[in-house]
């Protein structure tokens, strides 16, 4: 991830590992790489979540954008699609945060830019290769909702994802910090 922050751009490297204990996923987070954050999510919960994620209902214009390009050294094909307001309050909702901010006021999602996503699939596999979610229009727009007169904006809000070995994984422990 990275932040800009008085004119220099400042990369965050988050590392996140998640595992299954009974019903539960315990996933821990860090940026340090020394201290985790722990969260639980029920198996229930984050099933209901996918659901109501992996649909292409919510995503407008989605379409191909480049048939063939290479990514990562894998012949992909290019999807790309927008991720309204509307429907990210519907998101909010369905996930139970109703699209309200710590101080108790909405927020109308519905006005602001959408989110612009691109995911590259592997023509041989149809294994996703690369996501990217492009936020600063849509993020821009919110800080404006809850600020007024802010100075402050986004020159770049994106994050990207890369997907490599799958079923290959090695085993692994986890650090002794999320334990």
């Amino acid at each position: 991830m990275t932040i800009p922050s008085n004119g220099k751009d400042t990369k965050i490297k988050v590392i996140s590992y998640t595992k299954q204990k009974g019903n539960k996923l315990l996933q821990y987070t860090s940026t340090d790489n020394k201290t985790y954050e722990k969260s639980t999510l029920d198996l229930s919960d984050y099933s209901d979540m996918l659901s109501s994620v992996q649909t292409t209902d919510m995503y407008s214009d989605l379409k191909i954008v480049k048939n063939s390009v290479t990514v990562n050294g894998k012949s992909t094909v290019q999807i790309q699609a927008q991720l309204k307001g509307e429907d990210i309050a519907g998101l909010l909702a369905q996930l139970g945060l109703n699209g309200d901010n710590t101080q108790g006021t909405s927020s109308d999602y519905s006005s602001l830019s959408p989110i612009t996503i691109s995911l590259w699939i592997d023509k041989k596999t149809y294994y996703p290769v690369k996501q990217t979610i492009d936020m600063k229009d849509f993020m821009n727009e919110y800080l404006s909702s809850l600020v007024a007169d802010s100075d402050m904006s986004y020159s770049k809000i994106k994050t990207s994802v890369t997907y490599k070995n799958f079923n290959k994984a090695t085993k692994f422990s986890l650090p002794k910090a999320c334990k």
